[in-house]
């Protein structure tokens, strides 16, 4: 027969052994089914992501053709202090989201429903990285309109944003 400290020994190591279990895999993203995560959550978590990356959309407008191209996630950071979201791409691409909300993360989507503005810096693809080849899009949700400013093409780029749409969206194929 065990002993009454035997018994509360395995008790206690039995449930010693629930809370790390429960822990770890609280640390883990699934992407198997739809996830609500905060900005800071999915900047900590993002390398035990298995999200490739995809083509952007942002509010409505698509960056290039759909589904045409392969933007490749880096890094992710969260600065708390500026409610700022920073996605860093393998051709030094680099999203900034300011005040992002509402983030979430399925199987083939990253979508961030709402934000107050977001900045996206990008080089001429097959052309030298320099200052000069420089460009950005950026996008400023007002609360009624967003609007939309460019040094690529400008006079040639429409802004096709709809306030109802994600802020955001990532999408792979």
């Amino acid at each position: 027969m065990m002993s009454l400290l035997t018994i509360i020994i395995i008790g206690i190591l039995f449930l010693v052994l629930i809370a790390v279990w429960a822990n770890r895999n609280d640390r883990t993203l699934n992407t198997d089914e739809v996830q609500k995560i905060s900005p800071e959550e999915f900047a900590q978590k993002f390398s035990q992501l298995k999200f490739e990356g995809g083509t952007l959309k942002i509010w409505g407008k698509w960056f290039g053709k759909p589904m045409d191209n392969l933007h490749q996630i880096q890094t992710v950071t969260f600065d708390k202090y500026l409610n700022q979201l920073e996605i860093t791409f393998d051709e030094k691409e680099l999203l900034k989201i300011d005040k992002p909300s509402n983030l979430i993360i399925k199987k083939k989507t990253i979508k961030i429903k709402e934000a107050e503005r977001i900045l996206w810096k990008w080089y001429l693809y097959g052309e030298e990285q320099i200052d000069e080849n420089l460009k950005f899009d950026l996008f400023v949700n007002n609360g009624k309109t967003v609007t939309y400013e460019t040094n690529f093409t400008p006079d040639k780029r429409t802004t096709n944003t709809k306030i109802t749409e994600p802020a955001l969206e990532i999408c792979s194929w």
